[in-house]
């Protein structure tokens, strides 16, 4: 699945993201990991999952 495929899942393109939205990503050890990420809109929730995915932070 693509990065953006998976930031679509999150919410990050999405007008409004789901409290219980999940992110699969497998590390290179072929584990596979799941992250839900709650809290309030406007607190991080979607660039800590961008960073998380491609290692680099959501720019103003």
């Amino acid at each position: 699945m693509s990065v953006e495929r998976k930031l679509d899942r999150v919410g990050h393109r999405s007008p409004r993201a789901r409290p219980d939205t999940h992110l699969r990503h497998a590390h290179s050890s072929g584990k596979e990991v799941n992250i839900l990420a709650l809290g309030h809109r406007g607190v991080g929730k979607t660039a800590l999952t961008v960073r998380y995915l491609t290692k680099r932070f959501i720019s103003d």
